[in-house]
């Protein structure tokens, strides 16, 4: 007997909740087998998470949770101007009141929350604009891709208008900030993987930065944003060891640089 078209939406709705689909009598929060999906190497969480979440943020875990509970601060999500109703909203370093998933660079975007999956305490926890928090169960539906760090309320329309971050639908979440495995892979080779903040004024202006003094300009090294790598037209190198990026980027937040020394 071919499988119907509901059995097929449930096994990508348990997929989507990254557990197996046991049985089609059982709700995707009562299947318990863990299943992952085909990832790129540099997607993949290259180091042990804590199954209980840190009281700060420490090691692997960015805790984006308010000061006052011992976090980053927590996090005001941006609206996605193309889907209408103001139903999506996804994580940025920076709040924006006019972004599009249509036209913008999606690659602003943050990704690797840390799911439940790791442990009950990591679940995202979601806030009106009135900063009331949403139960997960509301009738406003909503779901949360930790990968992708996209919100979406799939219920009626919202009234948060997303014109500033107080008026925003804000999230309590843990981010994966350690090495990925390709990371884990290289330094495996023989190569230690450093990571440290390039050296320069930060103001949203200011495009001219220091390579840390531990830096040997002669070996691989990585200029990243928000773990992105810039491509070699984004910035030059002066003296091999001043960088001067093309353009300042609308945050500064993880402007870092990666690099391998050989010793």
């Amino acid at each position: 007997m071919a499988l119907t078209n509901d059995q097929k939406l449930e096994k990508v709705w348990e997929w989507y909740n990254n557990n197996a689909d046991t049985s089609v009598g059982k709700q995707f929060y009562e299947e318990t087998i863990p299943r992952a999906s085909e990832v790129h190497g540099a997607e993949v969480f290259g180091e042990l998470i804590p199954p209980t979440p840190p009281a700060a943020s420490a090691g692997v875990v960015k805790k984006f949770w308010p000061a006052v509970e011992g976090g980053d601060g927590w996090l005001p999500l941006t609206v996605d101007r193309s889907v209408p109703g103001n139903k999506t909203w996804v994580a940025l370093p920076e709040h924006s009141d006019n972004w599009s998933s249509g036209s913008a660079d999606t690659s602003q975007v943050l990704s690797g929350f840390i799911s439940p999956k790791y442990g009950k305490q990591y679940l995202v926890k979601v806030f009106d604009g009135n900063d009331n928090e949403i139960p997960q169960l509301d009738s406003s539906d909503w779901t949360f891709d930790y990968s992708a760090g996209v919100l979406v309320f799939n219920g009626a329309n919202r009234s948060e208008t997303g014109n500033s971050a107080a008026d925003s639908i804000k999230i309590k979440v843990y981010q994966y900030v350690g090495n990925t495995l390709l990371d884990v892979i290289s330094s495996a080779s023989g190569r230690l993987i450093l990571k440290g903040n390039l050296i320069g004024t930060k103001d949203g202006v200011n495009k001219q930065f220091n390579l840390p003094a531990s830096v040997d300009s002669g070996v691989y090294y990585e200029i990243r944003l928000s773990g992105v790598p810039l491509v070699a037209t984004d910035y030059t190198i002066t003296g091999g060891t001043q960088v001067e990026l093309i353009e300042a980027p609308e945050s500064y937040q993880g402007l870092d640089i990666v690099y391998y020394p050989t010793s």
